[in-house]
């Protein structure tokens, strides 16, 4: 895929993505959500076990997994249909994943200008700040413009 048709691509799930945003917001229920949508409803724990064809003990460890985070998706996903839910299974970024790419840009960009200047400054030849700020937004952006792989490699430097 060229660099070009990655920006796009970012952007447009970006932009997807975004309408998620407020659900980092809405903590899960104390005892999970199949419980509390199961309770809401007025559904015994055997009703919903007779709707998805599972036993009513299984609903029981159905319901702590999910409250403990160890539910798999398509178990999650059974019982949403039991409880005539659909399940949404999406990752949320903290920003933008443009941002983070951004982030990653500089943080490559910094490393490698660093290690530079500190080689320079062994051999008392140090670059002014300013001078490396400079330095670190013009890779930055020498990196954001291919958005090469490596940038993701944790010892790229």
């Amino acid at each position: 895929m060229s660099t070009q048709s990655r920006r796009l691509a970012l952007k447009q799930l970006d932009d997807a993505l975004s309408q998620f945003k407020i659900l980092r917001e809405a903590p899960p229920p104390p005892h999970g959500w199949i419980h509390a949508i199961r309770k809401l409803l007025g559904m015994s724990a055997q009703q919903l076990a007779d709707r998805i064809g599972i036993t009513q003990s299984g609903i029981a460890q159905i319901e702590n997994s999910e409250a403990e985070g160890r539910a798999t998706l398509s178990t999650l996903k059974k019982v949403a249909e039991g409880l005539d839910c659909t399940l949404v299974y999406t990752f949320v970024p903290n920003s933008t994943l443009q941002d983070f790419i951004k982030r990653q840009a500089r943080d490559v960009a910094a490393r490698k200008i660093q290690n530079v200047s500190h080689s320079m400054a062994l051999e008392s030849q140090s670059v002014q700040d300013e001078k490396t700020e400079l330095q670190i937004r013009l890779l930055a952006d020498e990196i954001l413009a291919t958005l090469p792989r490596h940038m993701w490699n944790k010892s790229d430097a």
